[in-house]
């Protein structure tokens, strides 16, 4: 009998993605996985290749580049928020709108660096946006930037390609802020608010029919190497960008 071929998801994101906080060790990509494994099979792989600190504009350079040669995911999941973006620190109702409106396009430029370094038949799965903010009173969003949230989180469920609903299943959707007792800190969840993000998740996305490339053949899968962070965004010239002096 032969082997059903390897299936490889790609996931590309900052440290909300990467599982940065969870104590298990298991984010949300890592409980993909495995749900993956045992409803499909072994030959699916979950890459997790999301680095602390991205941004869209880093991650676009960073999907140009990631990964051996022989890297050829059948899916690419793009799983970015707009904290990295400088939500927080943006204002101005003018420049609230103008960093979501290059939030959503910077989504676009990293699914088209995809499909140009991996070939038009790789599917792409976008991230929703998810909370940033703890408890009633706590820091967080001030109303302009909920809204604005909210927003991006309502146009992103407009577009043709799949998108999951992080914010839906993980926050306070008057608020836009993490559930109580799911979140470390303002930007990132715990192992409870991980599983929270995970069940957004419509596994039948990844279901081997729907992650079937076009130019789908027998390949190798490649050793994944993730520079860390710092070295990343130095390499690129764009270090003070995250980390301001």
């Amino acid at each position: 009998m032969t082997a059903p071929p390897q299936r490889t998801i790609l996931i590309l994101g900052s440290s909300v993605a990467a599982g940065q906080c969870a104590s298990s060790g298991r984010g949300w990509a890592d409980l993909l996985e495995a749900a993956l494994v045992d409803r499909y099979g072994a030959n699916y792989r979950v890459l997790n290749a999301a680095v602390g600190g991205a941004n869209t504009g880093v991650t676009a350079l960073y999907a140009a580049s990631v990964g051996g040669a022989d890297l050829r995911p059948d899916v690419v999941v793009v799983a970015l928020g707009l904290a990295n973006e400088g939500l927080p620190w943006a204002t101005d109702a003018r420049d609230v709108e103008k960093l979501c409106a290059s939030f959503l396009a910077g989504l676009r430029a990293v699914a088209d660096a995809a499909k140009r370094r991996w070939g038009r038949g790789i599917a792409i799965i976008f991230g929703g946006v998810y909370p940033f903010g703890l408890g009633e009173g706590g820091p967080g969003y001030d109303d302009a930037q909920r809204a604005a949230l909210g927003r991006v989180h309502e146009a992103m469920l407009a577009w043709d390609e799949p998108v999951l609903p992080f914010l839906s299943f993980s926050g306070d959707r008057q608020r836009c802020r993490w559930l109580p007792g799911t979140a470390v800190d303002v930007g990132h969840p715990n192992d409870r608010g991980h599983r929270n993000m995970f069940d957004a998740v419509d596994l039948d996305l990844f279901a081997p029919g729907a992650v079937a490339r076009v130019d789908d053949a027998p390949r190798r899968l490649a050793r994944l190497e993730v520079p860390p962070a710092r070295r990343l965004w130095t390499y690129y010239g764009l270090e003070k960008l995250v980390w301001p002096p």
